[in-house]
Parts: structure tokens; C-alpha cells; sequence
């Protein structure tokens, strides 16, 4: 069963308080994880505070995520902020389950590899991360490879824009093939299925944001619907996940698939009807 992780974003030192309250929401809502994104933080001199107490007061184990703007986030400073941040987080002795860095990013600086040695020293795993926000990138087998094939890497994580069923056979087949623990997802609407079967297909982990308006990537499902409409759980655990993760990935590579606009999916309209009832 794969591991269920929600992105809570802390943009100001002042929002500590209010992370903190959301990672308790989503512990009580069925969450595994939770990924402090804290990709503002590293270049404020009261960063490090903040970020030592969401990791030591933290509801639920966590993955300390500073995300560059190349590729999705908001951190736009410099590498030695960031690896700043993460030799204080060392020094204080507070360390994260997990510790998320673009590959890109960590290959091209030493001292971003000397800090994260020194957390994976102290018991934090190390993802290294590759991001393509506009589709499947043409070199896919070559970024798996280089990831899966670097020392100090312990979780390999590839994410991609979905634009058709094919990306789903790719991610599910990548997902069969990986060397170790790996996390490989979809974006868009397209790729609701590879988040949904994340764990059937072998992800490690993967994401649902606390609400509508907190998702981290495009086509990120909320917790709510994850846990009691899709019931990955469930679904996840038995022979429906055979059955119906074949149907995601075995259909005609020329089949269109579109995104489903979240006002016209169905079962909020049954879900309405049903709680309105006595």
C-alpha cells in the first residue's frame, strides 16, 4: 500500500502555528506524511527556527522540501541559502524522515551533497528529484537511470505532465522496472490514475493535498478524495487494484485521454444527495 503524503506550504515564519494545526488535520484525515514545503524559508534569517520547530513538532514523520523555481517551487536564492538550511537542520539535530532536492540541482553543487550526507548520516533518506511541468520528457529512461545510479540517493522520484493513457503504461512500467525505492507520478488530469495507483504499481509514496486550493502539482487530488472516493486504501490492498490498474494502463496508445473538469465528476453530486439525507 503506498504511503499518502500532504504538501502543507509555509510561505512566512509567521504561518508556523497554522502548519502545524494543518498537519494535525491531516494526520486525523488518514495522511502518512506530511511534506513541509518550506521553499521561501531558506532565505529568511528566521527560517531555520521555523523549520526546526515544524520537524520536531511535526504530527506525523515528514519530508523537508525547499523546491527550486526551475522546477515548480518558489525558491529562487542561492544554493549556499539552501545549504545553509540544511547544515542548520543537521547541527540542531533536527531531521526529517525524508529530505527532497532536484537532482539537477544536487548533481552540479558539492556542498548541496556534503549537506545532504550529513543528513542521511543522522537518519534522513534522500530523495533526488527530477520535475517536467509541460509533458514527458524525451531523455525519461536516461533521468531514471542517472537518479536510480547515484550514490547518496535513497528514493528516486520522476514526475511528469500526463497527456494520454501512454504516460500511464510509461510510469506504471518505470515503477516495475526501478532499482530501489522509487516514487514516479503524473501530473495533470490525465495522470489521476498513477496517483490513485501509486501503490499498487510500487510507488513508494504519494501526494494529496488538505484541500482544493493547497495541491503542490497539477492534478493533485485532496486527501478527502483520495482516502473516501478513490478509498486508496482499500483499493490499493486487493484484487480491484489488479483489475482496474490494468484497465488504466492497457488501453490503445492512440486513445485520447482528457482531464475531467472537478465540477462534473460524479460522485459530488451523489455525495451531495447523500448528506443532505436525515
Amino acid at each position: 500500500m503506498s504511503i499518502v503524503a500532504v504538501p502543507i506550504t509555509i510561505a512566512e515564519t509567521s504561518e508556523c502555528d497554522r502548519g502545524l494545526e494543518d498537519g494535525v488535520r491531516a494526520r486525523r484525515a488518514g495522511a502518512d506524511l506530511i511534506e513541509w514545503r518550506v521553499d521561501r524559508l531558506a532565505d529568511d534569517d528566521r527560517g531555520p527556527d521555523t523549520v526546526e520547530t515544524l520537524i520536531r513538532e511535526s504530527p506525523l514523520p515528514s519530508i523537508l522540501t525547499c523546491r527550486s523555481a526551475d522546477e515548480g517551487g518558489a525558491f529562487e536564492g542561492t544554493e549556499a541559502e539552501r545549504v545553509g538550511l540544511l547544515d542548520q537542520m543537521a547541527a540542531r539535530g533536527a531531521i526529517p524522515a525524508y529530505v527532497d532536492l532536484e537532482y539537477a540541482r544536487w548533481i552540479a553543487n558539492s556542498d548541496l551533497q556534503d549537506a545532504t550526507a550529513e543528513l542521511r548520516h543522522l537518519g534522513a533518506k534522500i530523495i533526488l528529484s527530477a520535475h517536467d511541468f509541460k509533458g514527458r520528457p524525451e531523455k525519461l529512461d536516461d533521468i531514471f537511470a542517472s537518479i536510480d545510479n547515484t550514490p547518496g540517493c535513497d528514493v528516486t522520484k520522476v514526475a511528469w505532465r500526463a497527456v494520454g493513457i501512454e504516460d500511464l503504461a510509461i510510469c506504471a512500467r518505470k515503477l516495475r522496472e526501478r532499482k530501489r525505492e522509487t516514487i514516479a507520478l503524473c501530473m495533470g488530469g490525465p495522470g489521476l490514475a498513477s496517483r490513485v495507483f501509486a501503490g499498487c504499481w510500487g510507488s513508494l509514496l504519494t501526494f494529496a493535498a488538505l484541500s482544493e486550493t493547497t495541491g503542490s502539482a497539477p492534478g493533485q487530488p485532496t486527501l478527502e478524495e483520495m482516502t473516501e472516493v478513490y478509498r486508496v486504501g482499500k483499493i490499493n490492498a486487493g484484487l480491484d487494484c489488479n483489475r482496474y490498474s490494468a484497465m488504466a494502463t492497457h488501453a490503445p496508445r492512440t486513445q485520447p485521454c482528457k482531464p475531467l473538469a472537478k465540477t462534473s465528476w460524479p460522485w459530488r453530486s451523489v455525495r451531495s444527495k447523500t448528506r443532505k439525507q436525515p
